[in-house]
Order: C-alpha cells, then structure tokens, then sequence
C-alpha cells in the first residue's frame, strides 16, 4: 500500500513570461522562496500562442483587403452617383445630387472596407504560409517556467510567478 497522502503527490504549475530576465527573476523568487533547483524548469523559446494580429497571416490578409474592397466600393459608390445623376426626371436626386456626389462613394468605400477586411481577415486566418518556419521566427517568443512541488506548495507557488509578471 502507498502511504503517500494526497496532499504530498506532486502537482505541476507554469507561467509564461516575455522575456529571460523576468524568467530568472521569478527563478530566483521561488529559490529565495524555499523551491529547490531541480523542482524548476525553465524552457525558452516557447512560441507565444497568442501573438499578436499584426504578426499573423489573417492581420496582413485583412488589411490588404480593406484597402481593396474600400477603393472598390467608393469606385462603385461614384459610379451609382454618377448613373443616378444622368436619369432625367428624378427629383430626389436632382434635388440632393450635391450631397450624393460625396455620401454614395464614401458609403460605398467604408462598406467595401469593412466587408472586405473581414473577408480577408477569415481567409487569412487558414492561409498556407510560404515559409512555416520564417514565420515562426518572427513571433514572439515567452520563456516558460514551470515548478514541479507537493499539492500544498502548488498555489504559493503560482502567487510567485505571477507576482513576478507571469501569465
């Protein structure tokens, strides 16, 4: 029979930081804290899991199609205005045909924007990348520190971490 008590089985918690020193200064903290060194692992170079927008493929799809589909609908907006304009007999737009002539075609491009760069934002997101690993490259890397220690010593453990600037 194991005469472990659940309390002394050992758990496991991490935290992820932006950079080296912030990963050495928690190490230190849990040392200093009563952690021994081989209860802390330490793994650089984890790829951030959540990088930000403007470094993912779906950012960049995103943003090249808004600036397409706003050209293209503030082209198509001065195109309405301009059939509109040239129909006789149509007081609503003789009347508000200075008025048209700007409201139409910037509709048409916040339109066309906003419809196209979430299109391309969707299409980005599953996009093949060129070069997998030149892309991973530019993400941004988190060092992960992870302490393995009884049950008991698992959250004064985690309150370190994340006094230290951890998530």
């Amino acid at each position: 029979m194991d005469s472990t008590s659940p309390s002394s089985l050992e758990r496991r918690t991490s935290a992820s930081f932006a950079d080296q020193t912030a990963a050495e200064g928690a190490r230190q903290a849990l040392t200093e804290a009563g952690f021994s060194a081989d209860q802390i692992t330490i793994q650089p170079n984890v790829p951030d899991p959540e990088p930000h927008v403007d470094q993912s493929q779906a950012g960049r799809s995103s943003r090249a199609a808004a600036l397409v589909g706003g050209l293209t609908g503030g082209l198509l907006g001065a195109f309405i205005v301009l059939v509109g304009t040239s129909v006789p007999n149509l007081t609503t737009i003789e009347v508000y045909s200075g008025t048209l002539r700007l409201v139409v075609p910037l509709l048409g491009g916040l339109v066309g924007a906003v419809g196209a760069g979430i299109v391309g934002g969707f299409s980005g997101s599953n996009a093949p990348r060129p070069d997998a690993s030149a892309d991973r490259e530019t993400l941004s890397q988190r060092y992960l520190v992870i302490v393995e220690t009884e049950q008991a010593k698992v959250q004064p453990a985690a309150e370190i971490l994340r006094s230290h600037g951890g998530q």
